[in-house]
Parts: structure tokens; C-alpha cells; sequence
């Protein structure tokens, strides 16, 4: 599945931010409309999800340099009748089956790799089907919904919006560092549960992100191709200047693929007017 066209991913990042408008300031009553979301407190496994997906990633690249390969090595090779012809030196006999061959497939276009059957199911793309994905993925591990089981965890526990202050560093970093039972997190050397609901007092006196804001930023995070350049960038750059130069900190949908994350960009604009309907 390839990327969606700019014009998709703008028209429902613009119905997810009218769609978030009443759970988020200023609107009069978002803490009354954001008591409504709650999560369903089903564990997920982020690191394990983030870690399959980084794997398949690695395996479709080497098949890439593998069949790139392959088509190198055979366009250096000519048929062996062709190659009988001792009228003229072997490289003009190449560069003239190569402007034949290239000529053939312009017209007829009907060049197919070999390995396609074999390696059909491998060479789907990371959550290819929407609608068939029970056949790749249970509801629990479909990455679509660990991101966002991830992303409502993390606006539950609260948060920071990246503007802190000195004296609110060390109580409103972000990202939490979560904790191994996967429903709590680490906060000044203690646990801390994550609600599964809020009451509107609780979600007025909070400092983190709101709904929109966390919306903002995930369309903003830098896509899974951008995160590895600049991660090889930072490692040549810290090789020359020491170890003193910190690693960018990541939004979660950095770690996800671009079909996956317009999936649950679409599941999450479905759950908001789900309650903006029952409200």
C-alpha cells in the first residue's frame, strides 16, 4: 500500500481538529466532553509492537537490495545467441540488447520478477488491508489500535507539551517513562497508575496535552524514513563531535508506518464523533 495522497491526509487531519475542538480549550465545556473518553485499560505492548514492525522493515529492505541486485547482475548479461555473434566486440553486443530489452518493455510492459509468488504473502506492506486485517494481525496486536491505545494512555497520564519551565522539568517530562506492568509509569521515583476515566475537575487541573494538541503533534512527527536519516545523521555527527550530543526525543507515530498511521487517524476520528453523537 503505498502513501496517501497529501490532500487525503489534510482533509482528515482538518475533520479530526473540528472533530477534537469540543474535548480541548478553549471550548467552554471540553472538560465536561473530554470526561467522556475513557480507555479500556486492555494492555499493549509498545516496545514488542515497535520492535515486530522495525523487523519487517529490515527484512522488505534487504529483499530490496536483494532483487535490486539481481537486476544489476542481469542487465550485464546477454543471451547466449547473441553473445556467438564474433563480428562485434561484447560491448556493443550489451548496450544493444539492453536498449532492445529496454524498448520491449516500454511497449509491451509486461517484465515480472520471478520471486513474486513465492514471496507474495512477505512483500505485503505493513498493514496493507483495512478491512481484511484479522488475517494479519489479532485485535490486540493490530498496530493501529496499540498506537492508539497508546496515545489515550498518554493523555490520561498527562504530560508536558514540550514548554516546561525549570521548576516543572522533573514533574511534567515527556515522554513517561513508563513502568513494566504497562498500565503505570514512572514519576519521581514512584509508580503511578493510569485512569481509565476522568471527571471534569480532574481533566481541568491537569497541565498536559490536550486532545487537539496531541492530534497536532503525531501529524507533525517526522515519518519512519525522515527518523532513520536523521538518526544516521546524529550518529555521524556524534562520532566526530563526542558523546555530549543528545538524541532527538520522537513523537509515538514516528515509530509507525504511514498506512498505519492514517488507519488510526481514521479509528480515532470514528471514536470522537461516536461521542459527539451520544452526547
Amino acid at each position: 500500500m503505498t502513501t496517501p495522497p497529501p490532500f487525503v491526509i489534510r482533509s482528515v487531519y482538518r475533520s479530526l481538529l473540528r472533530s477534537s475542538k469540543p474535548f480541548s480549550p478553549p471550548s467552554p465545556n471540553y472538560a465536561v466532553y473530554a470526561s467522556l473518553l475513557h480507555r479500556s485499560g486492555i494492555s499493549h505492548d509498545w516496545e514488542e509492537c515497535i520492535y515486530n514492525l522495525e523487523q519487517k522493515r529490515v527484512k522488505q529492505r534487504q529483499r530490496d537490495d536483494d532483487k535490486s541486485g539481481k537486476k544489476n547482475e542481469n542487465n550485464n548479461i546477454i543471451p547466449k545467441s547473441w553473445a556467438r555473434n564474433l563480428t562485434r566486440s561484447y560491448a556493443d553486443l550489451k548496450e544493444e540488447y539492453k536498449l532492445r530489452k529496454d524498448s520491449l518493455i516500454l511497449h509491451f510492459d509486461d517484465e515480472e520478477d520471478e520471486d513474486d509468488d513465492e514471496d507474495w504473502a512477505e512483500d505485503m506492506p505493513i498493514g496493507a488491508s483495512h478491512f481484511h486485517e484479522e488475517e494479519y494481525y489479532n485485535a490486540d496486536q493490530d498496530p493501529k489500535f496499540i498506537l492508539f491505545r497508546h496515545l489515550l494512555r498518554e493523555w490520561f497520564a498527562g504530560g508536558s507539551n514540550g514548554e516546561t519551565t525549570p521548576t516543572k522539568v522533573e514533574d511534567k517530562s515527556w515522554p513517561r517513562q513508563w513502568s513494566p506492568d504497562e498500565e503505570g509509569y514512572y514519576e519521581n521515583g514512584k509508580i503511578k497508575q493510569v485512569p481509565l476515566m476522568k471527571f471534569p475537575s480532574q481533566i481541568m487541573n491537569c497541565d498536559g496535552l490536550s486532545v487537539r494538541e496531541i492530534i497536532q503533534r503525531e501529524f507533525r512527527a517526522a515519518t519512519v524514513e525522515e527518523k532513520y536519516r536523521r538518526e544516521q545523521s546524529d550518529t555521524s555527527s556524534s562520532s566526530t563531535a563526542g558523546d555530549d550530543a543528545q538524541s532527538e526525543v520522537y513523537p509515538p507515530s514516528s515509530y509507525i508506518d504511514n498506512p498505519i498511521r492514517l488507519q488510526t487517524a481514521l479509528y480515532t476520528l470514528q471514536e470522537l464523533n461516536r461521542k459527539l453523537a451520544w452526547a
